[in-house]
């Protein structure tokens, strides 16, 4: 079986930005993320998923500069139930 999927979040975490000339300010930092993709079922306990993926990490404007970081790339991977 074959199927398509979709995803979206966000969250908080934290970075050593300390010393870092045009880091993000702060340790503190809020992301959020967007991926889709394939899924194909192999077995009943067994699948592979592949697509791309997006994520940007930010200080939310809390601090001047706000430089962001983008990611773009693109992920595979295998899922075992059990």
């Amino acid at each position: 079986m074959l199927s398509v999927y979709f995803s979206i979040g966000g969250g908080f975490g934290v970075i050593d930005s300390t010393n870092v000339t045009g880091g993000q300010g702060q340790d503190f930092t809020l992301n959020f993320f967007i991926k889709s993709g394939v899924r194909r079922q192999l077995t009943e306990d067994f699948a592979i998923f592949g697509g791309p993926f997006f994520q940007h990490m930010s200080n939310g404007g809390s601090t001047t500069p706000n430089p962001g970081i983008d990611a773009f790339g693109f992920t595979l991977g295998a899922s075992f139930s059990f």
